[in-house]
């Protein structure tokens, strides 16, 4: 599944929590992490989310997602 990150500011840290006990993290913002493709395992129903923090932000922003894999 291809996940995106539409935010428009400019992040200092991204973290995708995929909903299926892996995630992907840095503070190195790179294509690969902004935009990430992930590989579920098993069919269901997964919840994810993107944590992310901008520069000239106070705190995080996070999104979270519904994902049913069939």
């Amino acid at each position: 599944m291809q996940f995106k990150d539409l935010s428009k500011g400019t992040e200092t840290y991204i973290r995708w929590d995929f909903g299926d006990g892996t995630s992907l993290e840095g503070t190195k913002i790179t294509p690969a992490l902004k935009n990430p493709v992930h590989k579920y395992k098993k069919t269901g129903f997964y919840i994810s989310c993107l944590t992310i923090k901008c520069k000239g932000c106070n705190g995080k922003l996070w999104v979270h997602k519904n994902v049913v894999i069939k």
